[in-house]
């Protein structure tokens, strides 16, 4: 078997990640070499969404400017899908309203407040929807919620 290593300038194309929350945004974010998903190039430059990367492992590197993720899974740019993740996985969620009470606009999602001051803001997530989200989602999305809690405490569905 023949390896060869590549090098060169950065393309257009590649995919950079950044974190979510308030404390990794300004940190690069570095995929293990060992992951298929360390190279990744936008297959359609003109998409409005955004494309989400879940990782099982994300630690600080030693010099604490870069985030290494392991056991990263690559999904399609799909509307709405980064916004389901935080909203089915996140311990506590603030929704916001629109100004005619009709939807939801964004969320801050984290471990919670106390008098109205996060428990850990840096790594709150704050997040305007690109999709339209109504109280009807919401409860569909709190069932979800349930759903998984049930099966991860291994009650019967």
């Amino acid at each position: 078997v023949e390896t060869a290593n590549l090098s060169g300038g950065s393309s257009p194309y590649e995919v950079f990640y950044k974190g979510l929350n308030e404390g990794s945004m300004s940190r690069s974010i570095n995929i293990d070499n060992t992951s298929v998903n360390s190279i990744a190039f936008h297959h359609n430059t003109s998409l409005r969404y955004k494309e989400l990367l879940t990782a099982t492992t994300a630690c600080l590197t030693g010099a604490q400017d870069k985030i290494h993720a392991r056991g990263t899974t690559a999904h399609q740019p799909i509307p709405g899908l980064p916004e389901i993740m935080i909203l089915l996985f996140a311990p506590q969620i603030q929704l916001h309203c629109s100004p005619s009470l009709l939807h939801y606009i964004g969320c801050t999602a984290g471990l919670g407040f106390v008098k109205g001051h996060p428990l850990w803001g840096e790594h709150d997530i704050k997040r305007a929807f690109d999709v339209r989200f109504d109280n009807q989602d919401m409860v569909d999305i709190n069932k979800l919620r349930m759903y998984i809690s049930d099966l991860l405490r291994g009650d019967e569905v």
